[in-house]
């Protein structure tokens, strides 16, 4: 399963589910289990599938005709009246499963139209609306008709020769299709009882696959309390990084020019990557909603954006802690040679400048623990104003951040 398209489903089931969230109905249509030998059979079909999702005020008229490549249905949305006319493919009459299918995304085409539901782009407008089928509680009927076969026996003079035909029908694969009805049916909290009721065999694989997939994102996105707390352990990370560059900003300022142009750059770019950081996780706190739905699918958003962003902060941790070390070694030399360079005073790191602008600020001498805030662009970042330690055989992260941990208990 593409991890851009799960993240692609979580945005646009967002976006319905804001748009339209609290006027749909919360079933699933059972799967049809028919053959059909003529228009009027169809018809019905049709008038059964407006019906479940509220566009019985609508008439949709069917008729087969030839298709372009790939294409297994076309609906025009030019008639501002109530007949609407459907195409199908007609080399698809062997596939019932995949006539139904085609019906359901061509209707729901026209209930995104009548909502105003559209996406600036023609092909995402098709994945909106094959994602709207199963939020619309059509999901049964297209993971069905999305690959079907017809096997065909025709008799010959050497016996009987058997042709099995296959077709694929929609813009999203059965696998796709079974990750938004499997997040559908988690956040609506339908039982698997229930949903899996009535689906084929291969759309039961696919969607016992995505199961197995998303195993690790349980009921638990329910609660916005799991939600923070998996925020909370990640801006710890954030913050005890940031208590490392402030030490290693202070090594810097000891060592001078030496050093100084090469660390200073790191520090610039790693408070900039902690800002967009901080900036691509405050959507969960500043946006909070009464629906659970919508809870759950932030909350399943955050989560994966977390995800995506650790390997990145753990990284710069990492590489924050190179550049302290070496800082220090360096420290650590020049200070052993206090006969001609003059030993760490704490008045010399009372002037800070704000990683994010550039701003001076001043700040109480000899605090090792202090949130810094600053009074132009607002950025948030840890310092400590305590004494330089050199020639110090303790390990020195395990100190900086037993202290940021003190801090942010606070």
């Amino acid at each position: 399963m593409p991890d851009q398209f799960l993240d692609t489903a979580i945005n646009r089931l967002i976006y319905l589910e804001t748009k339209m969230g609290t006027q749909v109905q919360h079933q699933i249509m059972p799967p049809f289990n028919k053959s059909f030998h003529d228009t009027i059979s169809i018809q019905e079909t049709a008038k059964e599938i407006a019906a479940f999702i509220g566009m019985d005020t609508f008439t949709f008229i069917v008729s087969f005709t030839k298709q372009k490549e790939k294409v297994g249905g076309h609906i025009d949305l030019s008639n501002s009246g109530k007949n609407v006319f459907i195409e199908i493919d007609e080399n698809s009459l062997d596939f019932p499963e995949a006539i139904c299918a085609t019906l359901c995304h061509e209707i729901c085409h026209k209930w995104l139209q009548k909502n105003h539901l559209e996406l600036p782009v023609e092909r995402e407008n098709e994945i909106l609306t094959d994602i709207a089928t199963i939020f619309l509680g059509l999901g049964k009927v297209m993971l069905n008709g999305s690959k079907t076969s017809a096997v065909k026996e025709k008799m010959t003079s050497e016996g009987t020769r058997t042709t099995t035909r296959t077709l694929t029908v929609g813009y999203l694969d059965i696998n796709q299709l079974a990750v938004v009805y499997e997040l559908i049916c988690r956040m609506r909290k339908i039982p698997s009882i229930i949903f899996m009721k009535g689906l084929s065999e291969d759309a039961i694989y696919a969607v016992d696959s995505i199961t197995t997939q998303l195993s690790e994102y349980s009921n638990q996105f329910y609660s916005p309390d799991i939600a923070q707390q998996t925020i909370d352990r990640f801006t710890n990370l954030l913050s005890k990084t940031q208590f490392v560059l402030a030490e290693l900003d202070k090594q810097i300022t000891y060592i001078e020019r030496g050093f100084l142009e090469t660390t200073r750059d790191f520090l610039k770019l790693s408070h900039k990557k902690i800002k967009s950081y901080y900036q691509g996780i405050s959507e969960f706190n500043d946006n909070q909603s009464e629906d659970s739905a919508i809870d759950y699918l932030k909350a399943l958003k955050i989560d994966r954006e977390i995800i995506r962003l650790n390997p990145f902060a753990t990284s710069l941790m990492n590489e924050s802690k190179k550049f302290f070390l070496f800082s220090q070694s360096i420290s650590n030399k020049i200070g052993s040679y206090n006969q001609v360079f003059p030993k760490p005073k704490p008045d010399m790191f009372t002037i800070v400048t704000c990683p994010n602008d550039g701003t001076k600020l001043r700040l109480p001498e000899n605090s090792p623990n202090i949130l810094v805030t600053c009074s132009k662009c607002n950025y948030r970042f840890a310092y400590n104003t305590s004494t330089l330690s050199i020639l110090n055989k303790q390990n020195p992260i395990k100190k900086i951040l037993h202290k940021a941990k003190i801090i942010f208990k606070k």
